[in-house]
């Protein structure tokens, strides 16, 4: 695995790709990767060519047709570049979007100082090879409650690394939904978001994995608080032979919180691997995760959440909790709560539960006539209801209530 040298390349990815020169990519020995299928995806990466022989076209259909429209504001990323003609012109005021061709020496210096040495090979390889950056910053106490839709298609021919920085400014509101999708093939995604919150501000953010069935998705989420600072992330996956999605939300500052839910719904042989660490390093915050996972034949879903909190920390609390569905005796779900507390005011609790479809419910709808298959897909929704009703705008709670009807795969 090589990364091309740029002459446009920034500090930042100049640092990664020296440290990912070092240290590689993920082996699966590693603690916080030994359920995910490493070996795998790698295998996967190295069979890719560094470029295509052909660029694929995307059109306004093709993007309406994966991924829907969610907001009056929408970006378009195609194999990792920001594509203008598909993307919306004007901005509502208070919001500024820019690539890593357009950013004014001042606006470089706020969002591309090196953060230190990437998390792992996989994030030091986003910010080595990612071509086009997207940076979105919401202005001090704007109010953007209006969704912006940023989409990051793949044309599975090649691998891509979608990048996207978010500058939420003190007070400030922000509404973002995020969509990976991708044309057809076995292409490759390893996708980096960053949404930074000062102080006072809220981020809701909805994040939907819907690329092809014999795809990759390596994808990673990461949040910085700030003093009272609240974030609400919904995240969802249905597509990829195999997805990852790490989750890292950082309480830096008192009175922060977050809420975390995550709904697998992977298809027929697929690896799902859900990865959320909840880092409480300030007093009086706050962290709640939630995720339901549904498993059909042969395929896998894993969830782990890693709730830390720091020393001299006071009035923590922090929830999780992890339900899986199992549809098939050939499914698996695994759940893996972690806690690591170094301070004394707490108050924690987790769960977990796994279970098959309700013999009663399922011979109950059948005596009313409904048919098994119907039958089945009631249940599987309404296990799913609980989650998918939250989901905002209503255009996309619709979709991915689909995704449990007939039409549905799982």
């Amino acid at each position: 695995m090589t990364v091309a040298v740029d002459d446009a390349m920034t500090e930042e990815a100049v640092h990664a790709r020296t440290w990912l020169s070092e240290h590689g990519l993920p082996t699966g020995r590693e603690e916080a990767w030994r359920d995910t299928p490493v070996a795998e995806v790698r295998r996967h990466l190295d069979a890719l060519p560094e470029a295509p022989a052909q660029q694929r076209k995307v059109s306004p259909a093709d993007v309406d047709r994966l991924a829907g429209r969610h907001g009056t504001v929408r970006i378009v990323h195609v194999d990792g570049v920001h594509v203008p003609a598909l993307s919306t012109d004007a901005l509502p005021a208070g919001l500024w979007f820019g690539t890593t061709r357009n950013l004014s020496a001042r606006v470089r210096l706020q969002l591309t100082t090196p953060t230190g040495d990437p998390p792992d090979g996989f994030e030091a390889l986003n910010r080595a090879a990612s071509k086009d950056v997207l940076y979105l910053l919401v202005a001090d106490e704007a109010d953007r409650r209006e969704r912006v839709h940023v989409v990051h298609v793949s044309t599975g021919a090649t691998a891509s690394h979608p990048r996207l920085v978010v500058d939420v400014g003190v007070g400030g509101r922000f509404h973002l939904v995020e969509s990976h999708v991708s044309l057809d093939g076995a292409g490759f995604t390893n996708a980096s978001t960053t949404i930074r919150l000062s102080a006072r501000s809220r981020a809701d953010v909805h994040r939907v994995q819907d690329e092809a069935d014999d795809a990759v998705h390596i994808g990673r989420l990461e949040l910085h608080h700030d003093a009272g600072a609240h974030s609400s992330v919904m995240a969802m996956s249905r597509g990829g032979a195999i997805s990852r999605l790490t989750t890292v939300a950082q309480l830096r500052e008192p009175e922060a919180s977050c809420t975390v839910t995550g709904l697998l719904a992977p298809r027929i042989g697929a690896r799902h691997d859900d990865a959320v660490t909840v880092d409480h390093l300030a007093s009086r915050c706050t962290s709640d995760i939630t995720v339901r996972s549904i498993v059909p034949e042969r395929a896998r879903a894993t969830s782990s959440g890693h709730v830390i909190v720091r020393p001299q920390t006071v009035a923590t609390v922090a929830r999780q909790r992890t339900d899986s569905l199992v549809l098939h005796p050939t499914g698996q779900a695994d759940s893996r709560p972690w806690l690591e507390i170094f301070a004394d005011d707490v108050r924690a609790n987790h769960g977990s539960a796994t279970g098959r479809l309700d013999d009663d419910a399922l011979f109950y709808l059948r005596s009313r006539g409904i048919p098994r298959a119907e039958a089945r897909d009631v249940l599987v929704g309404a296990f799913a209801r609980t989650l998918v009703e939250r989901i905002d705008p209503p255009t996309l709670r619709d979709r991915v209530a689909r995704w449990f009807g007939p039409e549905g795969t799982t």
